[in-house]
């Protein structure tokens, strides 16, 4: 019967009832009314002082159940009532120290002790991420705003903190001119949390992220190296570049102020060392910063940044895959290949005092199996590379194996200061046998010796 007019009995019902019982159970007397129809009856006749007048049975319900439950979640028990009319009695009555009473939910203690999860998140804060102070009221809210093609890593961090909220999809739309063009924006994946006060104390306690952190951004506080190692993971998805060039090497490129990329650099220096090779170790100075206007840049390359990647990856951490699958099938490839040319040779020792196993070289030369190459003692380059810029036709093996075969194919040779090996650059076969003729001792070519010398004798 709503919009009907009252009858004299609905009103005395109304009269006897109103301020004694609530207006849902007053509502109830009355079966052809409706909550919201009594209320405005009520105030209209001046049994209420006020349009939006508050039971002490309302009032109770919220001091009961906010701030454990949500204003969404309270607004189900409160029929009749909207969302912001929730969240504006709760403001009013003082229910909890804060001025705005929360649509969701979250983890209040995710960031609470430090872990290689909350570690990597904060990196990801202390890029992409925003602190900022809302201006009706004094609680503050954060902000990550990603393209569009990464919202799935915003999901999956609304997920690791219980997030009950969705992601936001930003269009995309024209900005200012520059140098007679128009820039235009890409669409963004945008997560927006405020329902958790608890984190902002932690994350500058832990992490240094305050408000207002572009240019005063300060690392991490006592992170173990996992932490750490996990922090500059999401340091990277969010201000940094992976790079792979086509040859395999691989980048990583940081964007931040001085302090940070300072600590990051420490911590790269200590995980991925400049040189392994101890007689190289105080040839040339690490890497250093780099500044562009009032950011700093910091790049580690090649077999550090292989290094780097490996210890990351081992963490079991979330990652933006745009970057990080990449590094991925790189390293795959490199493995593909290197169980390409882990081929036997026929060498079996080798004299410790003129070759030693180091690091694995570009070519990916690996020595039977082992994951690294022989290299030669005082200067320590690759063997193997050595001999095939030489063009030797069987790399990596000793004169011992050469010794072998010069007794069985000339005999003749046996006691005398020769024995045959590979054709020298200049093209010197010995009796056409597809050999070269090298002395025992030197193992150069005899006859490029002779030549030397200025005598064209055999």
């Amino acid at each position: 019967m709503g919009g009907k007019l009252w009858e004299g009995w609905e009103m005395q019902v109304l009269r006897d009832n109103c301020g004694k019982m609530s207006i849902e159970e007053v509502a109830a007397l009355l079966p052809h009314r409706t909550v919201k129809g009594v209320h405005l009856r009520a105030f209209k006749v001046g049994l209420l002082p006020d349009k939006n007048y508050w039971t002490e049975q309302e009032d109770q319900i919220l001091r009961d159940n906010f701030p454990h439950k949500t204003a969404t979640q309270i607004k189900r028990m409160l029929s009749g009532r909207t969302l912001a009319a929730i969240q504006k009695r709760i403001c009013e009555i003082g229910v909890s120290g804060e001025r705005w009473a929360c649509k969701h939910s979250a983890n209040r203690q995710f960031f609470a002790q430090p872990n290689i999860l909350n570690s990597y998140w904060a990196g990801l804060i202390a890029a992409d991420g925003c602190v900022t102070d809302r201006d009706d009221c004094s609680t503050k809210v954060l902000m990550i705003s990603l393209t569009e093609s990464d919202g799935y890593l915003l999901e999956q961090f609304a997920k690791d903190v219980e997030f009950t909220g969705d992601v936001a999809i930003r269009k995309a739309r024209d900005r200012k001119m520059a140098d007679g063009r128009r820039l235009r924006a890409r669409p963004e994946s945008v997560l927006s949390i405020s329902c958790t006060q608890e984190w902002f104390p932690d994350l500058e306690k832990h992490f240094n992220i305050t408000p207002r952190k572009s240019l005063t951004l300060k690392p991490p506080n006592n992170l173990n190296l996992d932490c750490s190692l996990a922090y500059i993971k999401g340091f990277l998805d969010g201000d940094g570049c992976v790079h792979i060039r086509k040859n395999g090497r691989m980048n990583f490129t940081f964007c931040g102020t001085l302090e940070c990329l300072s600590w990051i650099k420490s911590v790269c220096d200590e995980v991925a060392p400049q040189y392994t090779d101890e007689w190289r170790t105080k040839k040339r100075p690490l890497a250093q910063l780099i500044q562009k206007g009032k950011i700093y840049n910091y790049m580690i390359g090649d077999y550090r940044a292989e290094l780097l990647a490996k210890e990351i990856l081992r963490l079991d951490i979330p990652g933006m895959r745009r970057k990080w699958d990449k590094v991925q099938a790189n390293f795959d490839l490199k493995q593909q290949r290197l169980e390409e040319l882990r081929t036997p040779v026929m060498v079996h020792t080798f004299d410790p005092s003129r070759v030693y196993l180091g690091r694995l070289c570009k070519r990916g030369h690996d020595y039977q199996g082992t994951g690294q190459s022989l290299r030669r003692v005082g200067h320590g380059s690759c063997v193997k590379c050595g001999q095939e810029c030489q063009g030797v036709k069987k790399p990596m093996v000793p004169v011992a194996y050469w010794l072998e075969l010069t007794s069985k194919l000339f005999p003749d040779l046996d006691g005398t200061p020769y024995r045959i090996g590979d054709v020298c650059r200049r093209g010197h076969e010995y009796n056409l046998s597809g050999y070269g003729l090298r002395y025992r001792s030197s193992r150069g070519c005899v006859q490029c010796e002779k030549q030397r010398l200025g005598n064209s004798e055999d």
